[in-house]
Formats: structure tokens, sequence, C-alpha cells
């Protein structure tokens, strides 16, 4: 063969190598909860026998060596002649441990290194039974080995190893083996060596993912050159160049997202091992894993996300001894679980463990010597709570090699903040610990809302935005109150901090209390001086006030230069449509500068009626709240989660056109279809007034669409209990909001609809 194809044929055995041992490390694991499992025993054999095959035909005689003495104890498994016992899974997963060890090697210099790694051959015959294979004549068999993550292991409990349960979307029957097997081979999932599919290398990927990015910016200055022309070929030119952007921009992103399933990959790995080290009994369960991210994102939480596993395991989880005195049972349940929520993808690290006690955190930070005790006095449990994220905080009584030097929670935090994510923490002394780990779906383009300060136009990314508030002088004197220094706008039933971006930028503050000079007359105080956009960050809600809301944009994320990278008030810049620079804030240092923390809210009122103290989160029940935009289409109520909407629009009929069978709107240089609120909710509820549409702009991940509705009534905040309906699409049940029964709606489903026209209803149906 020539140079180039034997590059390409150790490229492929490199990639499908380290795609089988993914998967067998899955199946020891799973396979030790189920040691008469054929199926998977089968399935784990034939890759071992498939990796010793190709390490023979390309000339790596170690490695060989190593899958045949893998293989033949399988066999010996396969058969029956042994029983699968905890010291030979460890010995197998240290032999995949081993074999990725080589294939680096292989990898960096084209062969299989000098170590023919006798010690773990001679074990694997030991467990064999072939002593000769074990140990020549006059030496002494090897120790056994232990796992690699136990320095200090203790003793199995009784009953077997760890559990681990394995991932819940794993069909009944298919081992993970076989699921790896069939997406390598099956031309339907598009796996490695499929007919129609190639590999393509991860820059040249990340090289189309830039080069898109430019092209958006300059699609963004085309379209606003356009639309100061009255040239109508230019314009539409220029929309024809829109929708083709948007769609290679969707399909390049595409590229680069992939499954959260990979990060869950080690994680079974990861427990078993840690469990044995510390003596405890552990069901993993994992959810979500088809939730997909891009890439980078991916790169960037995968070290978070072991370290919250391991802790949770480590600190979280009781002994089997302290869970049966607690009244549990001895194993213990931690799950991983990640799922899509308002343009964001969320994942949590959930353990039914101890959990955190908030009088043991604030004794270890006094004792620490990291705040005072009368600072310790005055924090509430939930503010103590985030101690743990202070570098060198720790609560392991002891320093071993597993934790205790307390460098974990505080990176954990940093990473994840440095990608645009949050981290939220919420524990019940007794009941357990959860995790919540907030990741933006892409680095690259971000939907933004652009604000205006004096002459300047600074953005703020979307995934923090919950609600804009305008502000006349006289709007400002009812909703704008002053408590102990602190500025606070009142929320409908809650005040909430106001924070002054020009005071952030070290510009003059304002004081919309105070009237302007020249009110006298009539109708001055009627004019809008301000803006407020209600901003959430981790358990912070608070209000940036600016001049005003000028837009919303699609932007590409520029670092910033070394000179201002200290300005922890700006995550970036970017190029606008203009060509200008536009700087992109940063809400997390917002909140670091002005001095907030999640318990402002509550110090300084809270509730504006001071009759619930319980947070936004939840109500006395216990029920999620969830903030909602509510709408109307004649008699019918229905309400959707107002993170969703992007924008809301007045727009005449005679602005809504029929094409592809479906209704249109030719907005902002693009196409948006639509749907009617009156085809979705309650049979038969009229339209309301044609001439005076009603949009509600929504993004639901990577489409954009319209939903028309008769009127847009209010946003509230409720503790939303659903009742499901069938057979509804568009609306996911009923819910009581405000006392009335609501229709609730489903984003995804309507989504859908908008692309596929409304569930069978003529488009239109049912109008004058």
């Amino acid at each position: 063969m020539a140079e180039g194809e034997v590059d390409e044929v150790l490229a492929e055995f490199l990639a499908e190598s380290l795609e089988g041992l993914d998967a067998i490390e899955q199946a020891f694991v799973v396979l030790e909860q189920r040691p008469k499992d054929e199926a998977t025993l089968a399935a784990i054999f034939r890759t071992m026998h498939s990796l010793k095959g190709s390490s023979g035909f390309l000339g790596f005689p170690h490695l060989e060596r190593l899958a045949h003495a893998a293989e033949s104890l399988l066999a010996e498994l396969r058969a029956g002649h042994l029983e699968l016992t905890p010291e030979i899974t460890t010995a197998l997963l240290r032999t995949v441990d081993v074999t990725r060890q080589v294939l680096d090697v292989v990898e960096r210099t084209g062969s299989d290194g000098d170590d023919d790694h006798t010690e773990l051959v001679a074990e694997l015959a030991r467990l064999r039974g072939d002593t000769q294979g074990a140990a020549g004549p006059g030496q002494d068999p090897p120790p056994p080995l232990v796992p690699s993550a136990a320095p200090q292991a203790s003793a199995p409990p009784q009953g077997g190893p760890a559990p681990v349960s394995p991932p819940v979307e794993a069909p009944t029957g298919a081992t993970p083996v076989e699921r790896a097997e069939e997406s390598a081979g099956a031309p339907a999932t598009g796996g490695p060596g499929a007919p129609g599919t190639i590999r393509v290398d991860v820059g040249l990927v990340d090289r189309l993912m830039t080069l898109v990015g430019e092209l958006v910016l300059a699609r963004n200055q085309v379209l606003q050159c356009s639309a100061k022309q009255q040239d109508r070929t230019l314009q539409e030119t220029a929309q024809r160049l829109n929708l083709v952007t948007s769609e290679l921009q969707a399909a390049v992103t595409k590229t680069r997202m992939q499954p959260i399933g990979r990060l869950y990959a080690p994680l079974p790995r990861v427990v078993r091992d840690l469990g044995l080290a510390c003596g405890k009994r552990v069901e993993l369960v994992l959810e979500g894993a088809e939730t997909e991210l891009d890439r980078t994102i991916l790169e960037a939480v995968k070290d978070p996300l072991t370290h919250l596993v391991r802790n949770a395991v480590d600190h979280g989880l009781e002994s089997p001894e302290d869970r049966r005195a607690a009244g549990k049972p001895e194993v213990g349940q931690l799950r991983v679980r990640a799922f899509h929520e308002g343009g964001t993808v969320t994942v949590e690290v959930a353990d039914d463990g101890a959990g955190i006690d908030p009088a043991a955190v604030r004794a270890r930070a006094q004792a620490a010597g990291l705040l005072s005790a009368e600072a310790l006095a005055k924090m509430d449990d939930r503010q103590v709570l985030e101690l743990i994220f202070l570098p060198g905080f720790s609560t392991a009584a002891t320093v071993t090699t597993i934790s205790g030097r307390g460098v974990g929670m505080d990176v954990v935090r940093s990473n994840v903040e440095r990608i645009g994510g949050t981290v939220d923490l919420q524990s019940t002394p007794g009941l357990g610990t959860t995790v919540r780990v907030k990741l933006p779906l892409t680095l690259a383009i971000i939907p933004t809302l652009v604000v205006r300060l004096g002459q300047d136009r600074y953005l703020v990314p979307q995934v923090h935005v919950l609600e804009l508030v305008q502000l006349d002088r006289a709007r400002a004197a009812e909703v704008l109150e002053r408590i102990d220094g602190v500025s606070l706008l009142r929320l409908r039933d809650r005040l909430v901090p106001l924070v002054d971006l020009a005071e952030v930028l070290g510009l003059p503050r304002r004081d919309l209390l105070r009237p302007a000079e020249g009110t006298g007359t009539e109708g001055t105080d009627s004019e809008e001086v301000a803006s407020v956009v209600v901003l959430q960050s981790e358990r912070v809600r608070f209000g940036l006030l600016v001049d005003d809301v000028v837009d919303t944009t699609e932007i590409v994320v520029k670092p910033l230069g070394r000179q201002v990278q200290h300005l922890r008030v700006f995550g970036g810049v970017t190029i606008m449509g203009d060509g200008r620079l536009a700087l992109i804030l940063d809400v997390l240092g917002i909140v670091a500068r002005a001095g907030l923390s999640s318990g402002d809210e509550e110090r300084l009122g809270g509730r504006a009626d001071r009759q619930d103290e319980l947070g936004p989160e939840e109500d006395r029940s216990g029920v999620p709240r969830a903030t909602l935009l509510l709408l109307g289409a004649g008699t019918a109520r229905a309400a959707l989660p107002l993170q969703v909407v992007e924008r809301l629009e007045e727009l005449g009929e005679r602005a809504v056109e029929r094409a592809g069978g479906r209704e249109v709107l030719a907005y902002r240089g693009g196409i948006l279809p639509l749907v009617r609120l009156a085809d979705v909710v309650t049979a038969g509820a009229p339209h309301g007034d044609e001439t005076d549409l009603r949009i509600v702009v929504i993004r639901h991940r990577d489409q954009r669409f319209g939903l028309v509705c008769g009127e847009i009534q209010d946003i509230v905040e409720e503790a939303l209990e659903l009742e499901p309906l069938e057979d509804r699409p568009g609306v996911a049940g009923l819910g009581l909001v405000g006392g009335e029964v609501t229709e609730i709606l489903d984003v995804a489903a309507l989504a859908h609809l908008a692309r596929q026209g409304t569930r069978g209803v003529p488009v239109g149906a049912g109008r004058p």
C-alpha cells in the first residue's frame, strides 16, 4: 500500500478501536450486574477479537499479545468455564486502560512501543487458570491488580460490587457494545465505514464554523445597507442571501453538535471504581444521553461533570451502614440528567445522600479563616452553601488521594462560567444534593439583545433575559423604590435590585425618581426616559437600567484583547451590521461588580406583599415556578414559557402571505412561518381583529416562528402543576394560572406545526 493509504488505514484503526473500547468499558460495568448476559459477553468478545486481528495485520505485536490474553479469558467466561468476579472485571478494565495507552503511543509514534506488558498478560493468564502462562518456572505469580482509582480501597461491601444501571435510553436487549457496532457499521446511522459517510477532520469543521461566522457578519452588513436603499432587486438579493446564510449556519452548526452521551460513557467506570475505593454501593442512572451540545462545550464541561460525579460518590452518598441507620436503602442513587430548557442545556447531578449541613459549612469556613463569625452569622443557609465554591474550601475531614484539598468546586464553577454557563447548588440535609449546570448550546453564534447607553450600543446574551420594562417619569415613580440606598424595581408582586449600567461602567448615575428639569409642562411625564432589562444570573434576578432597547440580533463572539480582558463586565466583542464594534456584556461580571447576591432580594423586601418569603424557584408546596406569557384568542386563554419569547410585534393583516400551504411573514429580512393560536387552542375560537395582529416571535432551538394571537394579556410567575392532554398538538396540558384554567402551550409541537402547517386545519380556516 502507498504511504497515504497506510495513514488512512491506521487512522481508521485508531478511531474504531477507541470507539470499541468505550463500548467495552460500559459493557463490563453492566455485565458485572448481569453476569449471565450471554449477548453482552459475546459482543465484548467479538470486539476484542477484532482488535487482536487488526493489531496483528498492522504489525503491532505487543498490542496483539495483550488483546489475545484478554480474548482468551473472555473465551473461558463465554464458555461457562469461569464465573465473572470483581477481580476478573477489574483486570479486564485494567486491560482497557492499558490498551488506550498503547493506542496513544501508536498514534504518536506509529508503533506500539517497547513495553510488552508481561505482568498484565500473566495476570490475565492466572485468572484464566493457566499457571504456566501466569508465571514461568521459578517465578512467583504477580500480585492481583486493584482498581486504578482505589489507592485506599476498602473491601467491597457484602452483596457484590457497586451496582451501576445502564443509561435509561438503552433499548431492551441491546448491549453497549452492540449499539457501538451498529453505529459503526450500519449505513442508516452514518457510522464510520458506512457507504454514505466520510470522516472529516475536526479542524476543518472548526474552520468552516469560523467562515460561517464571518459570513453572518457580512450578511448583517448587507441587510442593513439594503434596508436603506430603494433598489428592489438589491433587497430581494439580500433576503435570498439571508436565507441561504441561515440555512448554511444551521447545517454547519449541526455538524459540530454531538450528543452528551459521549460524556456519559466513562461515568459508569468512574462510579464503579470510586464506589469500591470508598466502600459504597451506588446505582448510577443516566438520562438524556441524546441531548446535543456543541463539541467545544462538551470538551469544556467534561472535567467539571466528572468532578461533580466523583464528589457525589465521595462526599454525598453515605456508606451502607450509615444508610441503614438512616432508614435508607443500602444502595445510594446517583442520577445524571441532561435536557433542553429555554435555549440552553441543563445538566443535573443529583444524589440521595446525606446532603450538606449549613452549620458544618459555617464551622469549616470559620476554622479555615475564610470568613469571620460575624459575617457568617449574617448569611442565610443559601448563601452559606455558596461557600462550597470558594477556593481552598472543603468539607472533607481528612485529605485523601481522592479529595479533601478544596480545589474542586471552585474550578468547576470557573470552568463552566468561562463558557457562558452557570452552576447552582441545592441541598437538603438528610435527603441529598443537586447541582445544576446550565450551558449554552454553542459558543460560535449567539442571539443577543441590543441596548443603548448614550451613543454606545451594548449586547446582552438573550439566555439571561427574562423580560423588558419601559419607563417614563410617571411610571418610574410608581415602580421604582429605594431601600437602604439601593434602587429597586417593583415587578408585579416582587422587588428586584436595579443596577444602572452607567454606574457599572463608571459613568454618571441617573436618578429617575428625581423630576427632570423643565417638567412643568403637561405631557413631559409620559416621555420614555429609560428601559429596564430584567436578567437572571444563577439565583440572582435583577434589572439592568439602560437608555433604550434597540433590537435583537445574532452575533459572532470575538475575544477581547489582552489589554481589556481584566474588565469582567465585558465578555467579548462583535462587529455589527454597520461595521462598528459593540461590546458584549458579561452578566455574571455585572452581578459581581454591583455586589449582588441571591439574598439581596429577601433582605431588601422580597415579595412586595411580604406574604411569601420563598424564592422564585418554588412555592410552599415545592412545585417549581415558571414565568409565563399569557395570551388570548377569543375566549381561549393560553400561556407559554417567557424564556422562548424573542419579540412581541403588532403587524397588519396585509403583511401576512401564503406560501407552500402555510402562512408566512416577511420579517426582518427573512421569512417567518406563522401558527394561529386560535387553530391550536379551544376549537372554534374567533381570531379577533384581523387588522391588528399581535405576533409573538418565538425561538425554539435553531428555529424561529411567529404565534398569532388576539391579545397579549400579561406576564405572570406561577407555581405550575400540569394536567397532560392527549391528542392536542401544540398544547402540553392544562394548568391553573391566576386561579383560572389555562392551556399551556407545547413550544416544540408549535415549532413542528410552523414547519408543517397547522395540524391538518386549512390555513386561515374559520376566518371571514
